[in-house]
């Protein structure tokens, strides 16, 4: 058996009186779409744009900063609701403030601040309104007072809703 197959065969399942629950609640979870930043095919497929937009690589992964804006299309369900994860190169102590928009409207963020240069992931819950009916999302990431975050990676991730 291939290494990757039998990962695939560890989801563990529990049963509980209203039926089967997963035993991990990361495991309820699905990544919907994933945007590898600096990868040109997978900016291409997400349809990535910018202004003011720089490069860089850290640790052997591409990010990009920008000090207008940069934009992406994700794919999402309109079964349930959305959560955002960007991967954020650390900020090694810096604040970085942005303004994160879907569909053109503004998401409450936090201002982006690490003690290290690692890698962060952070999730940003989507209101179910912006994406209602939608198979396709755009994110645009603003930058106020200094570049945006530099992001490496973008994905969607939303509940897992099977049917048993």
């Amino acid at each position: 058996m291939r290494r990757g197959a039998a990962a695939g065969l560890a989801l563990v399942l529990a049963f509980t009186a209203a039926g089967p629950a997963f035993a991990d609640p990361a495991q309820a979870r699905r990544v919907v779409d994933l945007v590898t930043v600096g990868a040109a095919s997978s900016e291409r497929d997400h349809e990535f744009s910018g202004e003011g937009v720089t490069t860089g690589s850290a640790d052997g992964r591409t990010y990009r900063e920008a000090s207008g804006w940069q934009r992406y299309v994700l794919t999402v369900y309109d079964d349930s609701d959305v959560t955002l994860v960007c991967t954020f190169r650390g900020s090694n102590g810096q604040a970085r403030r942005y303004v994160l928009e879907v569909e053109g409207t503004a998401v409450p963020v936090k201002p982006f601040q690490s003690t290290s240069l690692v890698p962060v992931d952070v999730e940003i819950r989507v209101p179910a309104a912006l994406t209602r009916r939608r198979t396709m999302m755009a994110v645009t990431i603003r930058a106020v007072d200094g570049p945006t975050p530099a992001v490496m990676q973008l994905k969607t991730v939303q509940e897992h809703l099977e049917v048993w």
